[in-house]
């Protein structure tokens, strides 16, 4: 469930993700780029939220020693 917010913004009722109305659009150009096909505010709302879930459970930066470490490693001095 999405609430609107002043400036077109849409948020999740949980609070997690936010996406302006700018945002949302070009998803949904995106999404008929890569589909060939339409999609409502909603529907895209619901996928891009999908997305920006599974993006916020897989991606972890690297840690500056781990960087250091691999660069070590791997680069000639």
């Amino acid at each position: 469930m999405w609430v609107a917010l002043p400036g077109g913004a849409h948020q999740a009722i949980n609070g997690l993700f936010m996406l302006s109305e700018q945002a949302l659009q070009e998803f949904k150009r995106i999404w008929v780029e890569e589909y060939g096909e339409e999609i409502s505010d909603e529907s895209a709302m619901e996928e891009a939220t999908r997305l920006l879930t599974l993006f916020d459970a897989i991606y972890r930066p690297i840690k500056k020693p781990w960087l250091e470490e691999y660069l070590a490693k791997h680069t000639e001095k």
